[in-house]
Order: structure tokens, then C-alpha cells, then sequence
């Protein structure tokens, strides 16, 4: 083999190696960037469970307080009617 031959191949396999690393660069990056999104992603639903804790917390006392009056006006009323 003629030694132009053989240089060009390396510098073809040199070529497909930086090829290589730049997308190695490129996936890591991105994996970083997904990694980051889904950690926000996963505050936000976090957050959305709490919220939505606290709201059917409000709603059920809200049902107490609603319950409990009804049960004064019936006992008025049942009261009212002796």
C-alpha cells in the first residue's frame, strides 16, 4: 500500500472519530438539558399534588361547614315546629 493511501485512511478514521466525539458532545448536552427539564417537571408535579392536596383539604372542610349548618337549620326547623 502506498503510504498516501494509508494517510488518507487515517485521516478519514481521524475525521469519523471528531465526528464521534462532537455527537457524544452534543447527546451529553442534551441528556443534561433532559435531565434538568425532568427535574422541573418532576417540582412541578410536586407542587401541583400539594395544591391539589390542600385544595380537596379546603373543599372537605368547606362540605363540614356546609353539613353542619344544614344540620342546625334542620334541627331549628324540626325545633320550630314542636
Amino acid at each position: 500500500m502506498d503510504n498516501d493511501v494509508i494517510l488518507s485512511q487515517f485521516d478519514a478514521i481521524d475525521e469519523k472519530v471528531e465526528a464521534l466525539l462532537a455527537q457524544c458532545a452534543n447527546l451529553k448536552a442534551a441528556n443534561t438539558r433532559l435531565k434538568s427539564r425532568i427535574e422541573i417537571m418532576e417540582r412541578e408535579i410536586r407542587a401541583k399534588s400539594e395544591a391539589e392536596l390542600k385544595y380537596n383539604e379546603k373543599k372537605e372542610l368547606i362540605r363540614e361547614k356546609i353539613n353542619h349548618v344544614i344540620e342546625r337549620l334542620n334541627h331549628y326547623s324540626e325545633v320550630e315546629t314542636l
